[in-house]
């Protein structure tokens, strides 16, 4: 879907309760600023911030690193003071195959940003072997399903993996899941692996 369509789907949704804000120069402290007027304007309070993406706002020093670690402190400390959950989209580097599940190391800005955050989520695709060569590494994807991988550092500690599906009409996710017998239970990711060459499909 284009991004016009995806955002009369939203804003269908949730009707009046989301504000977008479109402003690259934007820092930390004016998203801080922009919620705290929202809340004074509206009387209600922001419960959540969406930010697309962590690439985007501007570099410090021309050092992607130490500009990553310096927005991911900033944006843990607002969290903190505004009481509000704050999600970053985080792009991968060229480096990262598509359908790589630990893709932390290839975060722009450095496997910090998974260090620093209180949960990540790692989005992949899922190779469709019946249209893959892959002794020429020629991968073709699912164009529904996904692959994602849940570390929770906050609460548990834990990774937990699941192939989930995309509802293009309602930008939905759902466990893909099946049944056998009389149990409908989550699909094993394990039965999505694909060996290649140079071993597993990273996951």
């Amino acid at each position: 879907k284009d991004l016009p369509d995806i955002i009369n789907l939203i804003t269908e949704k949730i009707s009046n309760r989301v504000f977008l804000l479109e402003d690259s120069s934007l820092t930390v402290s004016g998203i801080g600023n922009y919620i705290k007027r929202l809340e004074d304007k509206h009387g209600k309070k922001v419960s959540y911030v969406g930010v697309d993406g962590l690439n985007a706002l501007p570099t410090i020093n021309n050092n992607e690193l130490l500009t990553a670690n310096t927005y991911m402190k900033q944006f843990k400390n607002l969290a903190k003071d505004t009481k509000t959950a704050i999600s970053l989209l985080v792009h991968c580097t060229k480096d990262c195959k598509k359908h790589w599940r630990d893709t932390s190391n290839y975060a722009r800005g450095g496997g910090k940003i998974k260090d620093d955050s209180d949960a990540t989520i790692m989005h992949s695709l899922i190779i469709d072997k019946s249209r893959s060569n892959l002794e020429t590494g020629d991968f073709k994807y699912f164009s529904n399903l996904v692959y994602l991988r849940l570390y929770n550092k906050r609460e548990t500690g834990n990774e937990t993996d699941r192939i989930c599906i995309l509802d293009e009409n309602t930008l939905r996710y759902t466990t893909l899941q099946k049944q056998e017998g009389d149990m409908i239970m989550d699909v094993d990711p394990r039965d999505f692996e694909v060996n290649l060459k140079q071993g597993v499909a990273r996951w």
